[in-house]
């Protein structure tokens, strides 16, 4: 079964190399488009990541690079890596997979971070958490306040932002209902053209 939107063939495809999934960039984009953590810029002359080697899965390659006890320890190993690593079963053009390079696929990570904590064994488990945070609420109307108010959210609008996700949370408010809601606000009826 695939729940929701990152468990379809574009997302999936569109972070994916030719050959293995992109666990890496995966992650980046849940972090920032899902929960709006900034994960950062990376940084310059990053090499090129290793082929996978025999009795390696694409797992074991990426944390070789970017995982505990190397230098992406703070922010892939904890922070990246976790969230992109739920889709492994995935493989570069969104077909399950149970195994990779003839070893069982590992899906399941933990991920602390910003007030969201999950622990997955999977991309199905891992959303339905996501679905369920407070978290990826308060940044789904975020998105879209600054959609409609033409600018980024700041710190005036935290009150709105936090109603406005526990509403999204509580009653499970469709994307009508959270735009009604943003165009019914103070700021947006009395702002200055």
């Amino acid at each position: 079964g695939r729940a929701g939107f990152l468990m379809q063939l574009g997302f999936l495809t569109l972070f994916a190399g030719e050959y293995q999934p992109d666990p890496i960039h995966r992650g980046v984009f849940i972090n920032e488009h899902i929960l709006c953590v900034n994960v950062g810029r990376p940084a310059a002359n990053i090499p090129p990541l290793p082929e996978v080697k025999p009795g390696q899965t694409n797992r074991d390659r990426i944390n070789a690079v970017t995982g505990p006890g190397t230098c992406g320890a703070g922010c892939h190993a904890t922070v990246i890596n976790p969230l992109g690593f739920a889709f492994e079963n995935y493989d570069p053009v969104g077909r399950f997979r149970s195994t990779d390079n003839g070893l069982k696929v590992n899906a399941a990570d933990v991920y602390q971070n910003d007030g969201f904590e999950a622990q997955f064994s999977n991309a199905n488990e891992l959303t339905q958490q996501l679905g369920e945070s407070d978290l990826a609420h308060q940044c789904y109307a975020e998105h879209w306040l600054s959609y409609l108010y033409g600018r980024l959210a700041h710190g005036s609008d935290d009150a709105l932002l936090g109603g406005l996700a526990a509403k999204s949370k509580s009653q499970n408010l469709s994307a009508k209902g959270v735009i009604r809601a943003l165009v019914q606000s103070e700021y947006f009826l009395t702002r200055e053209p």
